[in-house]
């Protein structure tokens, strides 16, 4: 217990009921904040309350069962505080919402809350959010899994999951043999985790949301880089030894003619994005992670010689591919042809940028505007 918090019982006389008897309330304070008071559902007669020890004074069964009862109240809070100290953040008000609703949150487990977030979000799948949010969710929601039952805990409460077991969680899958992975993915796990405790905040499921003292912010590395034109003629003049690096090089090489970003290739179909303007073949760019937005009207550029020669030997349409094998065989061709450089689908919207500005010299704006940012 922390010397700073004091709990005092005390009976509150102004309650007084018809037969004489007064309730007693437990007093949680702390420096700092705002005391609370909290009914513990023990009586005693008007007056028979001993000041000095805190306790119904006498003897007898009844007395002492009363007293015990206070006793358990009393070891009730002090856990809630141990458990939720939450490096300094809880305050009284907290400690009173946990104990009062601590019997509705027994009933759901942090696994449970978080299905039931998954369940509110179905509806709105395909319409304002897009169709891999539910698998994206569920992702996060198996390395939830698989760290409980690593630290044994599979059943564990929402409220228990303490911001100390949030950086455990962390640092176990930084560390996890065979299968490690960056500071900034762990973290990403934490962020779900975190909106489905603000979920069961806005559901007054949980009295508040027990990580939110925990950082969360993800360190965005900006590479800027891009290729140059004689990077960009090696990877042309790349003969692939294998099917899959071959549809690699067309979607990464589609992008640099064009700016589409990889999920954009794999939706494109010519007769939604082949148009002609004037005379001129132009491809309609609207970004698929923007699909639902209405403050993004359609943009069409016009399409180079290189890019509808692309086209044309891939019967107007592109190569599909797994995203990880797309990320595997760009690094592989990368090393084959010695390009330093870290290269990536949004390397080649960088490239497609970056001719437009320094080769063709369009305005950054109209760039912008044509990359759909």
């Amino acid at each position: 217990m922390r010397k700073s918090v004091k709990l005092i019982f005390f009976p509150k006389n102004q309650k007084k009921n018809k037969d004489g008897r007064v309730p007693i309330y437990l007093k949680i304070s702390f420096s700092y904040h705002l005391p609370v008071e909290i009914s513990t559902g023990v009586y005693t007669q008007f007056g028979q309350w001993d000041p000095k020890y805190k306790r119904i004074p006498g003897e007898g069964e009844s007395i002492e069962n009363l007293n015990d009862q206070l006793v358990l109240i009393r070891q009730k809070v002090k856990k809630i505080i141990s458990d939720h100290w939450n490096h300094g953040m809880i305050t009284p008000q907290e400690i009173k919402a946990l104990y009062c609703c601590e019997s509705e949150m027994a009933i759901i487990t942090l696994v449970d809350l978080y299905r039931k977030y998954i369940n509110e979000l179905k509806p709105k799948i395909n319409t304002s959010m897009a169709p891999s949010t539910e698998a994206t969710y569920e992702t996060h929601l198996q390395k939830l899994i698989t760290f409980l039952e690593h630290i044994k805990r599979p059943n564990i409460l929402p409220m228990n999951f303490t911001p100390q077991l949030g950086l455990e969680l962390k640092q176990f899958f930084i560390n996890k043999p065979g299968r490690k992975v960056s500071p900034e993915s762990a973290t990403i796990t934490l962020k779900f985790i975190n909106r489905v405790f603000n979920f069961g905040v806005s559901l007054q499921i949980i009295p508040y949301n027990p990580i939110q003292s925990l950082d969360l912010k993800i360190k965005v590395r900006h590479d800027r880089t891009s290729l140059d034109i004689n990077e960009l003629k090696l990877m042309e003049d790349y003969m692939p030894d294998k099917d899959s690096k071959q549809k690699t090089k067309t979607l990464f090489l589609f992008s640099c003619y064009t700016g589409l970003s990889y999920i954009d290739t794999q939706v494109f179909c010519k007769e939604n994005h082949i148009v002609n303007i004037d005379g001129k073949l132009c491809i309609r760019l609207l970004r698929f992670k923007n699909r639902f937005r209405k403050d993004h009207p359609d943009t069409f550029v016009p399409l180079s010689d290189k890019a509808i020669k692309l086209l044309e030997e891939n019967n107007y349409t592109l190569p599909q591919l797994p995203k990880s094998s797309y990320d595997y065989n760009i690094k592989k061709i990368g090393e084959e042809l010695g390009i330093t450089k870290k290269l990536s689908s949004h390397k080649a919207r960088k490239t497609f940028g970056n001719i437009l500005i320094n080769e063709a010299g369009v305005p950054l704006e109209i760039v912008s505007l044509q990359l759909v940012y």
